[in-house]
């Protein structure tokens, strides 16, 4: 009976913990009609390969480090080195479509995933390449 209670306890102190730590982590959040500045990568660094957008997602008011979320800056990361919540195939894509969308001087519509963060910026779970009046999907 006593391992049976001990047992319980356990398991409602991970649910309380699991759900408190889950609560914090904002939704994923679509940004649409965007520019991008730069493109750039790194092997050590920002998941392998990141860019810079005109959005400051750090003053974002459901993601942003100023209203308590964990997006900082203008830059995502695409976690081209597959670490970061997306595989190395899917990060190299939304990495290509930004190279894509810089080189044509075309905006993009990226969905940001607060649940992972690498080097203080968020990381990219979609990137759409649109026509300047586009908003895609």
């Amino acid at each position: 009976m006593r391992s049976f209670f001990g047992y319980l306890m356990v398991l409602l102190i991970a649910g309380v913990i699991s759900s408190n730590t889950h609560a914090q982590v904002p939704n994923p959040k679509l940004f649409v009609g965007i520019e991008v500045f730069f493109v750039s990568s790194d092997a050590t660094k920002f998941g392998g390969c990141k860019a810079k957008f005109n959005v400051d997602f750090g003053a974002d008011p459901d993601i942003g480090v100023d209203s308590g979320g964990p997006c900082d800056r203008e830059e995502l990361s695409f976690g081209c080195d597959g670490t970061q919540g997306v595989t190395k195939a899917a990060g190299n894509q939304m990495y290509s479509s930004a190279q894509l969308a810089f080189a044509m001087g075309k905006q993009v519509n990226v969905r940001v995933n607060p649940a992972y963060v690498v080097n203080g910026i968020c990381v990219a779970s979609r990137v759409d390449v649109t026509a300047n009046d586009a908003t895609g999907f």
